[in-house]
């Protein structure tokens, strides 16, 4: 995805609340996989991440790619 991390951060903050937004009366549940270690720390992210959490049945998990996948070696064994 172009552009700085700020940049990116604040596109996919928008997808999201849009997304969010269309769907007023269910429960959401978003999983963001980023190689970001310091997403969660940012300070728009977690602005945004407790706003909607505040106002809607929200969730939000944030993983990285290891963590959900495993390193490439492992899923490559045996084949």
């Amino acid at each position: 995805m172009p552009g700085d991390r700020g940049s990116r951060i604040r596109m996919m903050l928008v997808d999201m609340v849009f997304w969010v937004e269309a769907r007023s009366n269910e429960p959401v549940y978003v999983l963001v996989i980023s190689k970001d270690e310091n997403l969660e720390k940012d300070a728009m992210f977690y602005t945004v991440r407790q706003l909607l959490g505040e106002h809607r049945d929200f969730h939000l998990t944030v993983a990285q790619p290891d963590t959900i996948l495993g390193s490439p070696s492992k899923l490559f064994r045996g084949l």
